[in-house]
């Protein structure tokens, strides 16, 4: 969860002039200047307070859907709902410091853009299973390429991130392999 989280505040692997708050800085417009069509007259200091709000509702929502989880397997259709919600505020939570319009070319880039369409794709698939056909067993599989959509969405964002997370995969893999040949 941290990757889209903390992709406001990373510089992207592949361009340096993508970094979220740098890119928006050096553009010369500032990060107020680039949210203007909406919100004109919020000051950045307000931006910054809608974003971590949002970004505390989204965990509020995923710990929530962690308790219902506790009530067993017939509570995965809340957990998939409660998490899923709270992955798209944490995501909103960026627009507030970037604006909508720069969040989604961010995530659009070629970088991630397949990435993003497995997270938005699953996002939704999910939401639509938990409130309208909730079978755990496939719910729990949606939750688990969401997972992974968002941890390799959320490394595009950090210099180096998915190189080290490819390497810290095939060193995991390796031990598994150990520890079950041995």
């Amino acid at each position: 969860r941290t990757g889209a989280k903390l992709m406001l505040c990373s510089a992207d692997a592949e361009s340096a002039e993508a970094g979220l708050v740098s890119g928006a800085m050096s553009e010369g417009q500032g990060v107020v200047d680039e949210f203007k069509g909406i919100f004109p007259k919020l000051t950045f200091r307000q931006r910054m307070i809608a974003c971590l709000t949002c970004m505390a509702i989204g965990f509020v929502l995923d710990f929530m859907g962690t308790l219902a989880l506790l009530g067993g397997k017939r509570h995965i259709p809340e957990y998939a709902a409660f998490y899923t919600c709270g992955n798209l505020i944490s995501i909103a939570a960026s627009a507030f410091f970037v604006g909508p319009r720069r969040q989604l070319k961010l995530m659009c880039e070629p970088v991630r853009r397949v990435a993003c369409a497995i997270f938005i794709g699953t996002m939704i698939l999910t939401l639509v299973m938990a409130l309208t056909y909730p079978v755990p067993l496939l719910l729990i599989a949606m939750l688990v390429v969401q997972y992974c959509a968002l941890i390799w969405y959320g490394a595009s964002f950090i210099y180096g991130g998915r190189t080290c997370l490819k390497a810290a995969i095939k060193k995991a893999s390796v031990w598994c392999v150990k520890l079950m040949n041995s």
